[in-house]
C-alpha cells in the first residue's frame, strides 16, 4: 500500500536543495518507517470508519506547476491581512504580503539556520501520515511573535493547487511560535479543485499568557484529498480559539490535538464540516488536560447532503490530580438527505474526581413541519432546506471572534454552495 510512494520518494531526495546535511537522516527513518507502518486500516481505532482506499489505489508524484493568477489569489484571501502564498507548495513570495510586526519565513529558508530550533520538533514514534511528512516536507512556514506583542492584521498561510497533468502530493510543514503575553490571528487556507494529496503537520506553541485565535479552512474539490495534524501546546494562563472549517473532498480529515500544559490554560475548539455528494469529511479532537485549573469547550457542526459521509471523533482526556477542569463536547449533525451518514464518537478519560465534565452528540434530519411551512410561504423545497440548514450552523458561525474572519468564512461558505449550482 506504500509502494505508489517510492518513486517521489527517490526523486525528492534527489534535489538537494529540500534536504540539507542534518536532514538526511531524519527523512530515511521517516520514510522507513512510513513504509514498515503502511497507511492506517479500519482496525485502527482512530481510522475505523474512514478508509485510506483514495490514496492507495493512486500514485502520487512531486508537483511541478506554480503558476496561478493574482485574481485568484485575491479572492482567497482574508481581507486587510498580511498573507504568505504557496502555489502547488511552492513559495510566491510575489503573491505574499509580508507582516511588519511578526517574523514568517518560508520553512526552506531556514532549515539550515535555526537547525537547534526546527530539529527537536519533529517525532519519531508519530503515525504514518507524521512520518511521510516529515520523509516529504519541504514547504511551510515558521512564525515567531515576540513577546508581549499585539499582532493588529491577521495573517494568512495560503495553500492554493493548481492543476496538473497528474496528481502530486504535498506536504506543508509549518510551525508557530508566540510569545508570552503576544496576541495574534492565524488562518490557514487550504484550496483547490485538483486530484492532489494534501499531508499536513503544524505545531503552535502559545506561551503563558499568550492568546492566538487559529482558523484552520479546507475547500476542496471532490477528488482531492486532504490529511493534517495540528498540535497547540498551551501554557500558564495562556488561550486558543481555534474553527475549524471542512468542505467538500474525496478525503478531508484533520486531527486537532490540545496539550494544555498549566494551569489558566484555555481552549475553545468550535468547527463546522459540510459534505455532498460522496464526499468524506472526518474530524478528530484530541484535548489533554494535563494541569489543574485547565478548561475547554467545543462545538462542531455538520451538514450533510447526497451520499456524503462524515465522521467525528472527539476525546477529552483528564489526567491523573488535574483537579478543578471544565471540559465540554457537543457535536450536531443535519442530514439532508437519506443517503447521508455520519459517525459520531464524543469520549471522556476522567482520572480525576473533582471536575466538571460533558459530552454529547445528536444527528437528525430536516424537520418536516418547519419545511411544510416554508414551502406553503411559496419557497421551493430546495431552497428552503438551505434557509433550515443555514439557521442550523448560524450559531457556530457565530462564534468566531472577529469581523474580518466571521465575513471571510461566510464568503467562502457562500461560494462552496453556489459552486454546486
Amino acid at each position: 500500500m506504500t509502494a505508489q510512494f517510492h518513486t517521489a520518494f527517490q526523486d525528492f531526495v534527489a534535489d538537494a536543495q529540500w534536504t540539507p546535511a542534518w536532514l538526511k537522516g531524519l527523512r530515511q527513518r521517516s520514510y522507513d518507517r512510513f513504509v514498515e507502518q503502511g497507511l492506517p486500516t479500519r482496525q485502527d481505532e482512530n481510522w475505523k470508519y474512514t478508509s485510506t482506499r483514495s490514496l492507495s489505489e493512486a500514485s502520487f508524484g512531486l508537483s511541478r506547476k506554480t503558476e496561478i493568477s493574482n485574481i485568484v489569489v485575491d479572492r482567497l484571501s482574508v481581507k486587510d491581512s498580511s498573507r504568505i502564498v504557496f502555489v502547488n507548495g511552492a513559495y510566491k513570495s510575489e503573491l505574499s504580503i509580508l507582516p511588519d510586526d511578526i517574523e514568517v519565513s518560508a520553512l526552506n529558508d531556514v532549515l539550515d539556520d535555526d537547525q537547534d530550533l526546527i530539529q527537536p520538533l519533529f517525532d519519531e514514534e508519530g503515525d504514518s501520515f507524521t512520518a511521510l511528512n516529515q520523509a516529504f516536507f519541504s514547504t511551510g512556514v515558521m512564525v515567531r511573535v515576540k513577546k508581549n506583542s499585539i499582532v493588529k492584521k491577521p495573517l494568512q498561510l495560503l495553500f492554493v493547487q493548481s492543476v496538473e497533468d497528474a496528481p502530486s502530493m504535498v506536504s506543508p510543514r509549518n510551525i508557530v511560535f508566540v510569545e508570552g503575553g503576544a496576541q495574534v490571528k492565524i488562518i490557514e487556507s487550504h484550496f483547490g479543485q485538483t486530484k492532489n494529496f494534501t499531508n499536513a503537520v503544524t505545531d503552535v506553541f502559545v506561551k503563558d499568557a499568550a492568546h492566538c485565535q487559529y482558523i484552520l479552512e479546507r475547500s476542496i474539490g471532490n477528488e482531492t484529498r486532504y490529511v493534517s495534524k495540528h498540535c497547540f501546546h498551551i501554557g500558564r494562563d495562556a488561550q486558543v480559539e481555534t474553527f475549524n472549517l471542512a468542505l467538500g473532498g474525496r478525503l478531508n480529515r484533520s486531527h486537532l490535538e490540545f496539550r494544555l500544559n498549566a494551569p489558566g490554560a484555555y481552549a475553545k475548539l468550535d468547527g463546522l464540516y459540510i459534505a455532498r455528494d460522496d464526499n468524506h469529511i472526518d474530524n478528530v479532537t484530541e484535548v489533554m488536560h494535563l494541569s489543574h485549573h485547565t478548561n475547554s469547550a467545543q462545538l462542531y457542526k455538520g451538514v450533510l447532503e447526497g451520499k456524503s459521509r462524515a465522521v467525528f471523533n472527539g476525546r477529552i482526556t483528564i489526567v491523573k490530580d488535574a483537579q478543578q477542569v471544565d471540559a465540554q463536547q457537543l457535536n450536531k449533525n443535519l442530514l439532508m438527505s437519506p443517503d447521508a451518514e455520519v459517525d459520531s464518537r464524543p469520549q471522556l478519560a476522567i482520572d480525576a474526581n473533582d471536575v466538571k465534565c460533558s459530552h454529547g452528540a445528536t444527528i437528525g434530519q430536516i424537520d418536516a413541519q418547519e419545511l411544510f411551512y416554508l414551502q406553503s410561504r411559496c419557497i421551493s423545497r430546495e431552497d428552503a432546506k438551505r434557509m433550515l440548514a443555514t439557521a442550523f450552523i448560524g450559531d457556530v458561525v457565530g462564534r468566531i471572534s472577529g469581523t474580518h474572519f466571521t465575513k471571510h468564512v461566510q464568503d467562502v461558505l457562500q461560494s462552496f454552495g453556489g459552486a454546486r449550482n
